[in-house]
């Protein structure tokens, strides 16, 4: 066998390794959860046994029911609105506006910085020339 099958049979093997280690445990399971529900439509008697007498399920139901109704409404890009405050976009929009118009008036004062430096330095040069004038006279 060459190298290439030799990898794919220890692939296979660990996932063999793997689909037993599941069995087990879903066996296991079974073992604790089966005994629990009991027989077929044992199931709502055993759960109300597990529920303190004043609790109303329907109406807790209703609850989770209405709590994922609010939970699932989307926009029409499709995030979620419950968790996206109106304001918030607004606030997000004004300042990357506002993030823009500081690149764009750093742009410029760069820009100017430029033009003034180049404006110093031929002042600076035309300083220094008058200077070496008045030396030799």
């Amino acid at each position: 066998m060459d190298a290439e099958t030799l990898n794919v049979l220890g692939q296979l093997g660990g996932v063999l390794a793997g689909a037993i280690v599941v069995a087990v445990i879903l066996r296991e399971i079974a073992k604790i959860v089966l005994p629990l529900i009991g027989k077929k439509g044992d199931s709502a008697k055993q759960i109300h046994k597990c529920v303190p007498e004043d609790v109303d399920l329907r109406k807790m139901a209703h609850q989770v029911d209405d709590l994922h109704e609010w939970h699932d409404v989307r926009d029409a890009d499709g995030a979620p609105v419950w968790y996206l405050r109106k304001s918030l976009l607004e606030t997000m929009d004004t300042i990357a506006k506002s993030q823009t118009q500081i690149a764009e008036v750093l742009k410029s004062l760069a820009a100017h910085m430029e033009v003034t430096r180049d404006t110093a330095t031929r002042i600076e040069g035309r300083l220094a020339h008058s200077d070496y004038d008045h030396k030799e006279n």
